[in-house]
């Protein structure tokens, strides 16, 4: 992820300059805080949490906002299994 003022990508960073960049999102948008709280909650102390740990509906505010892909390892490829309404509306 790369936010332009700080010039940074969330992948790269250390644990302590991640929660560091995350803070200053979260201060930018409730949509943010919500699900980067609920992810990290979910996902305990692995990268990512389990696709069957995932219930969109434990957050209600980020339904409008959640894009699900697929991925296909051969040959590559990504499948939008879900577009939600804020995403759809922004992608028109």
């Amino acid at each position: 992820m790369i936010d332009e003022d700080m010039g940074v990508i969330a992948a790269e960073l250390d644990p302590e300059q991640r929660a560091n960049f995350m803070e200053v999102l979260s201060k930018r948008s409730s949509i943010i805080r919500d699900g980067s709280a609920h992810w990290d909650a979910i996902r305990g102390d692995r990268l990512a949490p389990l696709r069957s740990e995932l219930d969109p509906f434990k957050v209600p505010s980020l339904l409008p906002h959640i894009i699900m892909h697929e991925v296909q390892q051969e040959p590559r490829d990504f499948r939008c299994r879900v577009i939600r309404t804020f995403v759809a509306e922004h992608l028109m």
